[in-house]
């Protein structure tokens, strides 16, 4: 049946521009191209998928007639949220809807609703809940360190793993660097083993529904899917398969030298030698030198545009030396910290640095260095 609702313009808005994320950039099916409207009750619900991820967000409406159509996504998008602040009236006929506000209207194509798929249900599985904060660390601090080469998958989702006796543990990796995010609390030794790798885009899309809501969300993991859902929206994804590497035998068991500075003088430094860096096309591009020295750190970097020297206080333990990092690695590292004070550890032959917050392991960052040639 052709619908027939009023909604405001701020609520659509807000539901379409999530919607759209969701959708796939190019596509020659029309039917995941576009933005499903589902009119029941007095509810209106918004989706989108890409036959990965999709998504449902639920806003209030006054209905006059029940029934759903389908909208061009982006297209409908930018038209919503270009419409003066108010009610809309949306109205379906002959193959478009009008859209109706103030004196003016507007209408859109839309796609036949038969085609579109249907919303995935979850096969059960085990739930989780995280507050916004919580959800806000996982955003910040672990999907930073996800790949973005489609030919090695698993390195571009999230490993999701709760043993009992141990904390919820999460785990990212692109091979040059590893983010480890651990929950407070031990997983109950009843409890069911969890063991998935969620997409990077679902957990971000998720951070960003936590952090619109301001309110915590419940995830469920089943065996296929992931859902997480709140109070006005439902994501579901298809978990990426495959074993995920043993992440625990490339974290260094010990670490000997360590180095206790300030976040904002290191980051300040980096950011002024990734200027001088960035453009090099020779070995050195990107790379930037940190130097051990007693009680110091040294920041220094060398192209063609310039060089810089910067010494900043630390506090020094173990052997002296220097280490070569990818300057962007690190900096997004530090950042992901949310700490004023890093503390940064080595291993015995420089091979490996794990950096935290001072005194706080419930997040480790692993950055390994970059192997620079005497002369390059």
């Amino acid at each position: 049946m052709p619908i027939q609702l009023s909604v405001a313009q701020k609520e659509l808005a807000w539901a379409m521009q999530l919607a759209t994320r969701v959708l796939p950039g190019r596509t020659p099916l029309q039917s995941i191209a576009g933005v499903m409207l589902e009119a029941r009750g007095d509810t209106l619900s918004v989706r989108a998928t890409d036959l990965e991820v999709s998504l449902e967000l639920r806003i209030g409406a006054s209905i006059e007639q029940e029934g759903r159509t389908v909208l061009p996504g982006q297209h409908a998008a930018e038209t919503v949220r270009s419409l003066p602040d108010g009610r809309l009236t949306l109205t379906e006929e002959e193959g478009r809807l009008v859209l109706a506000y103030g004196r003016g209207e507007t209408a859109l194509s839309t796609y036949d609703a038969a085609q579109f798929p249907v919303f995935p249900e979850m096969e059960g599985g085990e739930a989780f809940f995280l507050t916004a904060e919580e959800w806000q660390a996982v955003l910040r601090q672990v999907t930073v360190a996800c790949g973005h080469d489609e030919v090695q998958p698993l390195f571009t989702g999230v490993l999701w793993e709760a043993i009992p006796g141990k904390p919820l543990t999460l785990v990212a990796t692109d091979t040059h660097r590893l983010a480890l995010w651990r929950k407070g609390e031990p997983r109950r030794e009843t409890e069911e083993p969890v063991r998935a790798v969620i997409p990077r885009r679902a957990l971000e899309l998720a951070g960003r529904l936590a952090q619109a809501a301001g309110e915590g969300l419940a995830i469920e993991v089943g065996r296929r899917q992931v859902a997480v859902t709140g109070e006005a929206f439902t994501l579901v994804s298809r978990l990426i398969e495959g074993k995920y590497p043993a992440y625990e035998a490339v974290l260094p068991r010990e670490l000997p030298t360590q180095v206790t500075v300030s976040v904002g003088p290191l980051l300040a430094a980096l950011e002024r030698a990734a200027i001088l860096v960035r453009e090099e096309d020779k070995p050195r591009a990107n790379v930037v030198k940190l130097e051990i020295g007693p009680d110091k750190l040294t920041v220094s970097a060398q192209g063609a545009m310039g060089s810089l020297v910067e010494p900043l206080e630390a506090v020094t333990e173990g052997a002296t030396g220097e280490i070569y990092f990818n300057v962007r690695y690190l900096a997004e590292a530090l950042r992901a910290l949310s700490a004023e004070t890093a503390r940064l550890r080595l291993n015995k032959d420089f091979s490996a640095a794990l950096l935290s917050a001072q005194a706080d392991e419930t997040y480790l960052h692993l950055v390994l260095p970059v192997i620079v040639k005497s002369g390059a």
